[in-house]
Order: C-alpha cells, then sequence, then structure tokens
C-alpha cells in the first residue's frame, strides 16, 4: 500500500543520490549536476515524453537532457517537503517525521540543520561549485 510505496520512492531517491555521487566523482574534467524538482508536473508533461499530453514546451530543458543523463523512472513522495528531504539527504522522509505532510509556515520541525545534504556531499567529492534556487521547503530553522 502506501508505506510500500513511500519505501520503494525512498530507495529510488537514495539510488539517485548514490548515482549523482558517482557521476561526481568518476568525472574527467568539469561537469554539471543540475536536479530540478517540479512539484505537480506529471510524468508525460514535457514535450520529449511520447505521450498525448506531452504539451509543455521546454526547449531549454529539451537541450540539457539531449546534452547529458537523464533519470526517468523513479517516483516520488506524494507531498512536497518529504520528497525534497529524501531527494537532498537521501534517507527516508519518515526519519524526520515528514512522510506524510508539508511543513507549514510556522512549523518548528524539519530537516536538522546538522544533516549534510547532496550538494555538500559533491562539493566536498570533486570541489563542485553548488547553488539553489527555489523553495526549500524542508523546515523552517533558526539559524
Amino acid at each position: 500500500g502506501n508505506a510500500e510505496a513511500m519505501r520503494a520512492g525512498a530507495w529510488r531517491a537514495a539510488a539517485v543520490w548514490c548515482l549523482l555521487l558517482a557521476v561526481a566523482v568518476a568525472a574527467r574534467g568539469p561537469r554539471h549536476v543540475v536536479v530540478i524538482l517540479a512539484d505537480d508536473l506529471g510524468h508525460g508533461d514535457l514535450e520529449w515524453m511520447s505521450t498525448p499530453l506531452g504539451q509543455i514546451k521546454t526547449p531549454n530543458l529539451r537541450k540539457l537532457r539531449e546534452r547529458g543523463i537523464q533519470l526517468d523512472n523513479y517516483h516520488v513522495q506524494q507531498v512536497c517537503s518529504p520528497s525534497r528531504a529524501a531527494l537532498h539527504t537521501g534517507r527516508y522522509p519518515i526519519r524526520y517525521g515528514m512522510q506524510h505532510y508539508v511543513i507549514p509556515h510556522n512549523g518548528t520541525w524539519g530537516v536538522p540543520t546538522d544533516e549534510v545534504f547532496l550538494p555538500a556531499v559533491l562539493k566536498r567529492a570533486r570541489g563542485f561549485k553548488t547553488a539553489h534556487t527555489g523553495k526549500h521547503h524542508m523546515g523552517m530553522a533558526k539559524w
């Protein structure tokens, strides 16, 4: 049921995390890793998917896809906070109590501030320069 789907999603997120790390470590010369996590985007919505729904034109994403590695067999959690936590940490969202809900703006919980995220691992492994744009939505920490 739902618990099995959550476990499978977390395992797949961990596999993606390991694959990205392996690519970064094995890379010869400068490489770029671009991770795009889009909320509410269906698998067949983009133009390069061979479905009748592939109507969203994304020429720049298409160019990135054509020049790189596309990971297109994956599953995510049902809402954004658990999906982001799994992708960034490679751990089950339940570890942080994030398996069911989006963290509210006044929430006092989330991914611990001392957790190691994927960009930090890439930076240490091969000296990648990292950046993040968009919403974080994994907790409202008081730094």
